[in-house]
């Protein structure tokens, strides 16, 4: 498995049991070309919790993702997001 960070945009809202709850981030690619959905390696209460204050805390933020392999257009397959970084910077990761 590989991982690299990728600049959060967005995020999806969970379905059916996960209604409430984040159900995806929303990344894009290092080119800024393309977008990919991440599900975060989060409990369910985590990702309710997260999904509530998405916009203000994880839009522009790094998110580090596991995945397998990249495709041609550099979206990770199988991605799965492990820890939100902070500013694409990293200045203030720790």
């Amino acid at each position: 498995m590989r991982d690299d960070e990728f600049v959060i945009v967005d995020a999806v809202e969970g379905k059916g049991k996960w209604k409430g709850a984040l159900g995806a981030f929303v990344c894009q690619t290092k080119d800024a070309k393309n977008t990919f959905t991440v599900t975060p390696a989060s409990s369910d209460a985590e990702k309710k919790k997260m999904w509530k204050t998405w916009q203000a805390n994880y839009v522009g933020k790094a998110l580090t993702v596991q995945y397998q392999e990249l495709t041609a257009d550099g979206i990770p397959r199988f991605p799965v997001g492990k820890c939100v970084r902070g500013e694409v910077d990293g200045k203030d990761w720790i």
